[in-house]
């Protein structure tokens, strides 16, 4: 009897066993399946991050592009400025160059007309003579006007008042 019920537990065990050895084998299964699900998106993750870690060094590298660019840019236009400022001064220089010969030859005729005219006030020569002779025409013109019209006298005419 012992024997039959050692059996009989035995047998239970066995049969208990084989029942929770199917349940632990199916658990085991889906466990397998779940990892090789995470392996795979592991690996998907892994391929992505290396593919976003190029794309950033691309870009990176786009970048340092652009600033260098930039940088080229910003001298060359501080250079054209530069010349700009240059011939901007020197057409500036030639502008007020020519306009300060324009006003001397200018003033220097200016002055020669007055040097002129003042030699001839100052010189009692030919000009003054030509002067004096248009004066006294007119003067002399106006007197006998005055006489036709009947306002002069004959001192009127000689000069005497």
């Amino acid at each position: 009897m012992l024997r039959t019920k050692a059996k009989q537990s035995y047998e239970t065990a066995r049969f208990e066993s084989v029942g929770q050895l199917a349940a632990l084998q199916e658990r085991l299964a889906g466990r397998e399946q779940a990892l090789f699900k995470l392996q795979e998106a592991f690996d998907k993750e892994i391929v992505e991050r290396e593919r976003l870690r190029e794309h950033g060094a691309n870009l990176k590298a786009d970048l340092e592009g652009e600033r260098r660019a930039a940088q080229e840019r910003k001298e060359s236009f501080k250079q054209a400025a530069g010349e700009l400022t240059d011939k901007f001064k020197a057409l500036s220089r030639d502008a007020l160059k020519d306009n300060n010969q324009s006003f001397l030859e200018l003033a220097r005729a200016t002055l020669e007309r007055f040097r002129r005219l003042q030699r001839a006030t100052l010189n009692p020569g030919r000009s003054n003579r030509s002067v004096g002779q248009t004066v006294e025409r007119i003067a002399g013109q106006g007197r006998r006007q005055d006489w036709r019209n009947g306002k002069g006298s004959r001192r009127g005419l000689l000069g005497v008042a």
